[in-house]
């Protein structure tokens, strides 16, 4: 095994980088928070403007279970997945940059096990969502 130190140049692109994704997922939580507001707002303007018939069939209780768990999915939708869906792509896209770059022959060897991961992926997503629609 060799020992890699980081050269200056390197140490300092590291912490940009970093520092970067810090940014992006701090301003998509920012957006989670914002539109969750207005989805707030809109959802109970909605509500102010049913007949009383509604609130007849539907109890106070449910409306306001309702708008918080509703609303805290989206917003956890929104502001956590969308930032770490951006940061898992671009890791993945440095990562297969640097690995051709520095070990080509490898890279490709481990190009071949990709369908056997997006497969199993895929099926994994599947099943944590039917699950997750079981759960509510």
């Amino acid at each position: 095994f060799a020992t890699f130190t980081l050269s200056v140049r390197e140490n300092g692109f590291t912490e940009a980088a970093r520092d970067d994704l810090y940014n992006t997922i701090a301003i998509w939580m920012i957006v989670g928070e914002r539109q969750a507001k207005c989805v707030r707002q809109k959802y109970y303007e909605a509500i102010l403007r049913q007949d009383m018939s509604f609130f007849d069939s539907v109890s106070t209780g449910d409306v306001t279970t309702r708008i918080s768990s509703d609303i805290n999915l989206f917003q956890e939708g929104i502001s956590e997945k969308v930032g770490l869906i951006i940061q898992y792509v671009a890791t993945f896209i440095t990562g297969f940059v640097i690995g051709f770059t520095k070990g080509w022959k490898l890279t490709l060897v481990l190009c071949s096990v990709f369908p056997l991961l997006a497969i199993t992926g895929g099926l994994m997503g599947k099943l944590l969502a039917a699950s997750t629609l079981q759960g509510q």
